[in-house]
């Protein structure tokens, strides 16, 4: 029993820290920039701080993409190796150990194809964000998409509702919202 409880003092003392570490960094955040900014010091994305136009902020943003960031954000471990589990990425594309990890960490479907070009719509993105926290949709909603909606506002990381569910998602906003859920 009394290891159990160092084991929760410990947990809640590193999550602490942790917290404190976010708010420190990223509490002078406001723009989609900041946010990429932010990201980028912690190793989430690739740091384009001294060409912020080379975030292409505006951009739509790939499934290959996104699952690196969640990746990331989830803090698992990705190894250098890729077995080609999916037909249309092939081991030698950067985002395949990615998929893979993803895969293995039941964050997305088994498929034969990954689709690793498509656009991912704001509300998958919102899921996937989610899912790298270990957080929940609000399971109050039929619908799963204002489910992690609805979850996001309760999170602080939307302000408000949107129906909007299949529009492609922005990088800035993506990663906004990513930076939102770190904090």
């Amino acid at each position: 029993m009394n290891n159990i409880i160092k084991k929760i003092a410990s947990t809640l003392s590193l999550t602490t820290l942790l917290f404190s570490i976010f708010l420190t960094v990223h509490a002078g955040v406001s723009t989609e920039t900041d946010a990429a900014n932010s990201l980028s010091s912690l190793g989430i994305i690739v740091d384009q701080s001294g060409t912020p136009e080379a975030y292409n902020l505006g951009a739509t943003i790939t499934r290959r993409e996104i699952l690196k960031v969640m990746i990331n954000m989830s803090l698992v471990q990705v190894g250098n190796t890729c077995t080609g589990k999916f037909i249309d990425l092939p081991e030698s594309d950067w985002g395949c150990k990615y998929a893979e990890v993803a895969l293995s960490r039941g964050f997305i479907a088994p498929n034969s194809f990954f689709r690793p070009d498509d656009s991912v719509s704001k509300a998958e993105a919102l899921k996937m964000i989610f899912q790298s926290r270990g957080l929940s949709k609000d399971y109050s909603y039929e619908d799963w998409r204002v489910g992690y909606i609805a979850a996001a506002i309760q999170n602080r990381v939307l302000d408000k509702l949107y129906t909007d569910y299949n529009t492609a998602g922005t990088r800035g906003g993506i990663f906004l919202s990513d930076l939102m859920l770190l904090i």
